[in-house]
């Protein structure tokens, strides 16, 4: 009898476990789900799973189904197929992207052609920051100068958060020339300019005696004058102008080839303003000899020549220090002779 009953009892046991197998096979998931089945809601999938949906994974941006822990890229970035602390499916940055094509981790850096970037951790997110510029294969942060050429560059951040390095100063015996300074160098005086975002050194001016001078400003060195010149495609220069010549006290300029008469009547003297030393310098020189007044008149003799004015016998002697005039008596002409003077129309 007794082990009647523990038959019995075994076989109540077993009925209701299979009962129990029998309602869990027909529950499935909620939503009319099966179980055993994927589930695709949105971004994520799941599996039904004793009457649960458990999180399995996610969808990349081209609709490829993921597992857990499996990655794709988007936008730039590396994102994972995770379940969070919260035991929901969602995406975690695991990495940036070049526009080469290659992964990096956070931390990381590369370069191109013009940019240094860099792959920052923002709280839960990665953001690609354009670190500062590159050139000649040498990177330079944000505000870092370098030289190159007959100028200063910086590396400088835009309002579209680009940056590229730009001329900000000029150079001059490698020391550095703001714009708007200036510097000397042998005989004229220089600039550093800013024009249309490009910069130049542009020659200002001359220097005479320790003095600047600008474009058409003139001085005078013993008997010559200059003018300083700075033309637009031409070399700056100290041009020679003319010559410098006083008359009763007053400084006068001659120009280069001009002739003028000097000196007191009737004995006078036709000047002229030459050049020498391949233009560098200017001289006066006396060409002939002058007597009479050019008020009233009178007569030009060349040297070694004379003529008869009136009663008189007059004579362009040469000498060592040039032209000089000398009279005799019209009956004394083999005296004028003999200081080497012919007659002359």
């Amino acid at each position: 009898m007794q082990y009647k009953s523990i038959a019995v009892l075994l076989a109540v046991v077993y009925c209701v476990y299979a009962a129990d197998d029998a309602v869990t096979s027909k529950k499935g998931c909620a939503g009319g789900f099966q179980e055993g089945s994927q589930v695709d809601r949105g971004r994520y999938w799941y599996l039904c799973q004793d009457g649960q949906l458990a999180p399995k994974g996610c969808f990349a941006d081209d609709k490829t189904r993921l597992n857990l822990h499996e990655s794709f890229k988007s936008g730039g970035y590396i994102l994972e197929c995770v379940v969070d602390a919260s035991g929901f499916l969602s995406f975690r940055y695991k990495g940036c992207v070049s526009e080469q094509g290659k992964e990096l981790a956070p931390g990381d850096s590369w370069e191109d052609d013009k940019y240094w970037y860099s792959c920052t951790t923002e709280g839960d997110h990665l953001r690609m920051d354009i670190g500062g510029c590159t050139d000649e294969g040498k990177r330079y942060n944000i505000g870092e100068t370098k030289e190159k050429g007959d100028f200063f560059y910086e590396c400088r951040r835009w309002a579209n958060n680009t940056c590229s390095m730009c001329p900000v100063a000029c150079k001059h015996d490698g020391k550095r020339v703001n714009v708007g300074d200036s510097f000397e160098q042998n005989t004229f005086w220089y600039m550093c300019t800013k024009d249309d975002g490009r910069l130049a050194i542009k020659c200002i001016g001359c220097i005479h005696a320790d003095q600047r001078l600008k474009d058409g400003d003139r001085y005078v060195n013993q008997d010559s004058v200059y003018e300083c010149a700075i033309r637009k495609d031409t070399e700056p220069s100290h041009r020679l102008v003319g010559c410098h010549d006083t008359d009763n006290g007053a400084t006068i300029e001659r120009r280069l080839g001009c002739q003028w008469t000097k000196g007191t009547p009737p004995n006078q003297y036709v000047m002229k303003c030459d050049s020498k030393d391949n233009e560098k310098t200017a001289y006066k020189t006396t060409v002939r000899c002058f007597y009479g007044s050019r008020e009233v008149g009178g007569y030009e003799i060349e040297p070694g020549c004379y003529k008869i004015v009136d009663k008189d016998i007059v004579a362009c002697r040469t000498t060592d220090a040039g032209p000089v005039i000398e009279t005799f008596p019209v009956d004394q002409l083999q005296q004028a002779y003999s200081k080497g003077v012919k007659f002359c129309n």
